[in-house]
């Protein structure tokens, strides 16, 4: 299955969403939006997993050296013979020869090193719920048993939150 990019894949989901709305004639504004945002998880999940970027291990000595003779030897012989004559040089090589590869491992684990960290994403911080918010649920709690929850709900306690006085709005703000 090929990766999609973001805006096929928003293309796609919209696309499902509306065949979905079609077949089913759903009225019902916020079991829409609840429909959409399972679209969406469930398209995002999917082709999350397709693309797993994997975490760069940092190469041992050892590597680096064979990645650089390998290259050398001659073509003529096996794969196990190449890895064998890389295994007898390596045995065979002194303890300042083995440095220079330690070094460049060392170099290469601290560059990754430092590339993690400017990636990783700040931690996010909650916000306070604003006046309104507060107001929206202890209405919402009292509406909810006469009315049903949905977009008529949403608007009535909205224009009750308008037509309150500063007075009543300044008990859900502090």
């Amino acid at each position: 299955m090929k990766q999609i990019s973001g805006d096929d894949l928003e293309k796609l989901i919209n696309k499902t969403f509306l065949q979905i709305n079609n077949k089913y004639a759903i009225y019902d504004d916020i079991l829409l939006k609840d429909i959409k945002k399972i679209l969406l998880y469930k398209f995002k999940k999917i082709n999350k997993s397709k693309k797993t970027e994997k975490k760069k291990r940092n190469q041992k000595e050892y590597n680096l050296f064979v990645k650089k003779y390998y290259k050398t030897i001659n073509t003529d012989i096996s794969q196990n013979e190449k890895f064998k004559n890389c295994a007898e040089i390596w045995h065979s090589m002194s303890k300042e020869e083995k440095d220079i590869y330690h070094n460049e491992a060392q170099l290469l684990k601290n560059s990754n090193e430092k590339a993690e960290n400017i990636i990783k994403p700040k931690p996010k911080t909650k916000r306070k719920p604003s006046a309104y918010n507060n107001y929206y649920k202890k209405m919402s709690k009292e509406l909810s048993k006469t009315k049903p929850h949905n977009i008529t709900l949403m608007r009535h306690i909205s224009n009750n939150w308008n037509s309150l006085s500063k007075d009543e709005k300044e008990k859900y703000i502090n």
